[in-house]
């Protein structure tokens, strides 16, 4: 055996944390860096291709809030819509993904927009993930799924009410809804 890897089952600190996520007792956060192994942009470059592709400029580094503020005042936010989910389609799962989704987390909360851990779930656990892109019907999840906030929107669901949260002023229409979804995660803090 690996000698690094004897040394991380000799500590009680990792075999503790380990017996917590396979018992389902962990929570996970997913957050931009988690999709980038699979192919999504970071947040520059989603900036950089919605200002290509919507407002037509090959400028480069304004960043992504100002550049859909911008967007969404000359062509509206369907065009912004349509440019992210250009480049977020046709992505697959990278193995550390479909690696977390094999895992029972007691909830996944997550910034991104993108569906590569929905997909990697589809895989790993078809029919235990169920997703919340709104704060709605919380309480209907069923024993045995992992409930997964989707804290920003979903491309999915991304021209539906609240949409995809980009802006500053994305972030003060939505923050009275999402509080629900923060109101979930409190409890397991203090277990």
């Amino acid at each position: 055996m690996d000698p690094s890897l004897e040394s991380l089952l000799a500590d009680d600190t990792i075999v503790a944390l380990a017996r917590r996520i396979l018992t389902g007792r962990c929570y996970l956060f997913l957050g931009a860096g988690a999709s980038i192994d699979s192919g999504a942009p970071t947040t520059q470059v989603l900036a950089d291709h919605v200002a290509e592709h919507v407002l037509m400029t090959d400028q480069r580094g304004i960043p992504l809030d100002q550049v859909v503020e911008y967007a969404d005042a000359y062509t509206g936010r369907p065009a912004v819509v349509s440019a992210i989910r250009q480049r977020l389609g046709n992505l697959e799962p990278s193995e550390a993904l479909r690696s977390l989704a094999k895992l029972p987390w007691r909830a996944v909360y997550s910034v991104n927009f993108d569906d590569l851990f929905e997909i990697a779930c589809q895989a790993e656990r078809p029919g235990k993930l169920r997703v919340f892109s709104a704060p709605e019907n919380l309480e209907e999840i069923r024993p045995g799924e992992i409930p997964l906030y989707m804290l920003h929107g979903s491309i999915r669901a991304a021209n539906s009410t609240p949409g995809l949260v980009i802006t500053r002023e994305d972030m003060e229409r939505s923050l009275a809804g999402r509080q629900a979804f923060y109101r979930r995660l409190s409890p397991g803090f203090r277990s």
